[in-house]
């Protein structure tokens, strides 16, 4: 029992700490057919604590299809390493009243809807 305790303890990892992480927020175009990117956030310990809160969504079990496109798009990209393999990008969408976040991670659709107090960090930085 104690192996299995060990082992499971030595598997847990936890997120890498996303040093030269920078964040791209895009929104949708005068169409609304693509979106622009019309912020760029380089101090990397703002973005990685997005990224972590973005995480949620790719670890949630819940898969959705939203009714309308997203409000934003955050990627989450190393600026070491400017490969499309190495971002993220998450779907986000505000409620009614903009004061919580729904998060869609692309392209896997996890789920997550944020609490309040990420929701604005989230709109924080996306407005």
């Amino acid at each position: 029992m104690v192996i299995l305790l060990a082992t499971g303890c030595a598997s847990f990892r936890t997120p890498a700490t996303g040093a030269g992480d920078m964040l791209r927020i895009s929104k949708p175009d005068s169409t609304g057919a693509t979106y622009e990117i019309y912020k760029t956030i380089n101090d990397s310990a703002k973005a990685n604590e997005i990224r972590l809160i973005l995480m949620t969504a790719d670890r949630s079990n819940a898969q959705v299809s939203m009714s309308r496109s997203a409000d934003r798009k955050i990627e989450v990209a190393n600026a070491k390493d400017s490969g499309s393999e190495a971002s993220r990008v998450y779907g986000i969408w505000f409620s009614p009243d903009k004061s919580i976040v729904s998060v869609v991670s692309e392209p896997s659709g996890g789920y997550m809807q944020l609490d309040a107090a990420n929701s604005h960090k989230i709109l924080s930085v996306v407005n």
